[in-house]
């Protein structure tokens, strides 16, 4: 840095020569390891995440996930794996990816136009003339209540205070979806992974199913 500074001419003002100094290598920051999302100090993830354009954030997500998100934002991820996360939106493993920061799980995918909708969809059902770039997603999440909840058939209002279930993890993964498309597309979200037994699921009555329980769904 002295033979840096030596280099300076003499009409080198004060400043001039105080800001050399202070650009130079010498300074006692570790910047490389500030800039990374795994080495970074916690207090600094959240300025990091607005260096890199993190457009999907929350205070109260754990710390290692907070680096996830920044890594997968910055180049630390791109270095390692060739993707952006910012350049998958639009795409199915994009969607994947932004729901897996809200504990979402994508279980099926229809994407229209479509010319024939498989599965157990009816005419009267099935979304006829949707516009192009349009899709149904069925996600996952798990939802918590706190004690003593209402519920309908059960809860006794005058016994127990109304406590609504906590809706915000249904909430977190429907602005994750919303990041995570592409301006000029569409799309409608069905939570309900559960479905009730039908007839014709033909499930075995010895494997401990009965009629009215409900199973996991991976259809739309």
């Amino acid at each position: 840095m002295e033979d840096f500074l030596e280099i300076l001419p003499d009409s080198t003002a004060p400043a001039e020569r105080a800001l050399a100094k202070a650009v130079g290598d010498d300074l006692p920051v570790p910047l490389a390891e500030q800039m990374n999302a795994y080495t970074a100090d916690a207090a600094n993830l959240p300025h990091l995440a607005a260096h890199v354009s993190v457009d999907y954030w929350y205070d109260d997500w754990p710390e290692q996930r907070k680096r996830e998100v920044v890594a997968h934002y910055g180049g630390y991820y791109a270095s390692h794996t060739g993707e952006w996360l910012s350049e998958l939106k639009g795409t199915r493993i994009g969607t994947i990816r932004f729901l897996a920061h809200a504990d979402g799980l994508l279980l099926d995918t229809i994407s229209y136009p479509q010319k024939v909708v498989l599965g157990r969809s009816l005419i009267r059902r099935a979304p006829i003339g949707h516009p192009p770039f349009a899709a149904r997603h069925l996600v996952k999440v798990l939802t918590s209540k706190p004690p003593r909840a209402a519920v309908c058939g059960r809860g006794v209002i005058a016994r127990s205070p109304v406590k609504t279930p906590d809706y915000t993890p249904i909430e977190r993964t429907r602005i994750a979806m919303k990041t995570a498309k592409a301006p000029h597309s569409e799309y409608r979200v069905d939570w309900a992974h559960k479905r009730v037994i039908r007839i014709d699921d033909q499930i075995s009555i010895d494997g401990g199913f009965k009629l009215g329980q409900y199973i996991d769904r991976t259809r739309l």
